[in-house]
């Protein structure tokens, strides 16, 4: 008697993306797996139909590996297989979407500087995540402002699961110290603000914030919502880097992403918490996580943000909120359209003279440029990598 087909197909988290090499992407985990052509081909074959008696036959050591992955699994009915295009050259995987300009905090360090509240409108918010998801992106990072007071956000919360792109939403986590709150997310990872332990936190956030954002963390935590931290280092939190190091792992955080605050909107040159980049680049190196899925041979000569651009809360694209001022195209005209636009620097334009530059990719261009040089050396990263600048 034979046994009732099954089908195998690609697990529901992953989707076949068709970069600069094609990948298996699963966004629940944010894993890429490049494919070679016997893969790709396999890979577009799907679903194949099974019949349960012919199943451990058919596992050779390639299925074997894609179903303990779980990339692959054994389904009994399946919905068919989203036509994928291949992304452009260099592709976008990251995409920065400024959906407000509101925020609860007055942070001294905020790019944004003094600005009326500002929303991007659900309409053009639902056509870039469209577009990003045409495009082969692989994670929307969702940030304001503070996000969650978005007019709309729950509407936008109920956009994230129609599409194969991971999502993480980036907050100061004080508006997510409500348990409500998080129990309705519908992202992927929620990446919380940590600068600093108690009073040095307050220094940067105001004061009070330190403690709602570690509830913030908590709740996520309870809500198996991924977590990841951000930390800028600045003067008063130089001392903490042990014990906040202690905090990231005790939450369980995948990422820890550490920067300096770049000299914009309220964060002025000769800013009280300003730390020299001697003392605040050896920090960097505490950073893990976030990998940034690309091989070296991919677009392996451009400079930071090779496959990053930034939607504003006004509709304008750019390079990153750092160069809202310089836009490469609007929503109305389409996410395509601008990120072709984008202006980029390969590495050979640079004015650095060191070994690291192909690891550091030059490390920031914004900063390298308040210093006095766009193509120049970025301080931070120097002192990241124990050099003078």
């Amino acid at each position: 008697m034979q046994s009732d087909p099954t089908y195998l197909a690609l697990s529901p988290s992953c989707s076949l993306r068709l970069l600069e090499k094609p990948c298996v992407y699963d966004r629940v985990r944010d894993e890429l797996y490049e494919l070679d052509d016997e893969a790709l081909q396999f890979v577009r074959s799907l679903p194949v139909k099974i019949n349960g008696a012919e199943v451990a036959h058919a596992e050779t050591e390639f299925l074997r590996y894609c179903i303990r992955e779980r990339v692959l699994s054994h389904v009994s009915d399946y919905a068919p297989q989203k036509q994928t295009s291949r992304a452009p050259v260099p592709s976008l995987r990251y995409l920065l979407l400024h959906i407000t300009t509101r925020c609860n905090l007055r942070c001294a360090h905020c790019f944004l500087g003094e600005t009326q509240p500002l929303d991007l409108p659900f309409e053009h918010i639902a056509k870039v995540m469209k577009e990003f998801d045409e495009l082969q992106g692989l994670r929307l990072l969702i940030s304001g402002g503070e996000p969650l007071l978005h007019p709309q956000f729950w509407e936008i919360n109920d956009l994230f699961e129609q599409y194969s792109f991971r999502t993480v939403i980036l907050s100061n986590g004080t508006t997510l110290e409500d348990p409500s709150v998080v129990e309705r997310l519908r992202a992927h990872e929620a990446q919380v603000s940590l600068d600093g332990v108690g009073p040095s936190h307050d220094a940067l956030r105001g004061f009070g914030n330190y403690q709602r954002s570690l509830l913030g963390l908590e709740n996520l935590v309870t809500w198996g919502i991924d977590v990841s931290i951000a930390t800028m280092a600045h003067a008063n939190n130089i001392a903490d880097f042990d014990d906040l190091e202690r905090i990231v792992n005790g939450f369980g955080a995948r990422e820890w992403n550490i920067d300096v605050p770049a000299y914009a909107g309220r964060w002025r040159r000769g800013h009280p918490l300003e730390a020299n980049p001697a003392q605040t680049g050896p920090l960097l190196e505490r950073a893990f996580g976030g990998g940034a899925h690309y091989s070296s041979e991919e677009n392996g000569d451009l400079a930071c943000g090779a496959h990053l651009c930034a939607v504003m809360a006004d509709g304008t694209i750019s390079k990153c909120g750092f160069y809202s001022n310089s836009p490469a195209g609007s929503v109305s005209d389409g996410l395509a359209s601008a990120w072709r636009n984008i202006p980029r620097i390969s590495l050979q334009q640079l004015r650095c003279d060191c070994e690291m530059v192909a690891l550091c990719r030059g490390g920031c261009r914004y900063r390298a440029e308040m210093a006095g040089d766009r193509f120049g050396k970025d301080p931070v990263m120097c002192g990241a990598n124990g050099l003078p600048c």
